[in-house]
């Protein structure tokens, strides 16, 4: 059996305010750059209390209107499920996320890479194409 939800938040707690991110209920939030956030959220399944997922999103602002935005928000998101057995591990995939998608050239790369996540709102693609 690999770790449980509650015990994934609380070791992940510690980890992530050392990466800078800012903690809401079972979100946490990092301002990467003027125009972005990025979001990791842990989500259990409606279907099995023992299973949940990991979402992670990018949310950028001048695309956006919300002040606080949740990570449905995100324009752009990603749901890992969660065969993740380590806070460790969850780092690592944390890590990743900001590696590929942290920063807008970062984004702007991906695009042109033609490696973007499957959940991508539209204007993403038009805002980094016009915008230089």
């Amino acid at each position: 059996m690999g770790i449980t939800k509650s015990e994934l938040v609380s070791e992940i707690k510690p980890l992530l305010k050392n990466m800078r991110y800012k903690k809401r209920n079972t979100t946490w939030v990092k301002k990467s750059d003027d125009n972005i956030s990025i979001m990791v959220n842990i989500q259990g399944s409606q279907y099995d209390k023992e299973d949940f997922y990991i979402n992670l999103g990018v949310y950028i602002n001048d695309l956006g209107t919300k002040e606080i935005p949740s990570i449905s928000d995100c324009h752009l998101m990603e749901r890992v499920r969660a065969d993740v057995d380590s806070a460790q591990m969850m780092i690592k995939v944390v890590e990743k996320w900001e590696d590929w998608y942290g920063t807008c050239d970062r984004i702007r790369g991906k695009i042109s890479e033609q490696k973007m996540p499957m959940m991508t709102q539209k204007n993403v693609y038009a805002y980094f194409l016009v915008k230089k």
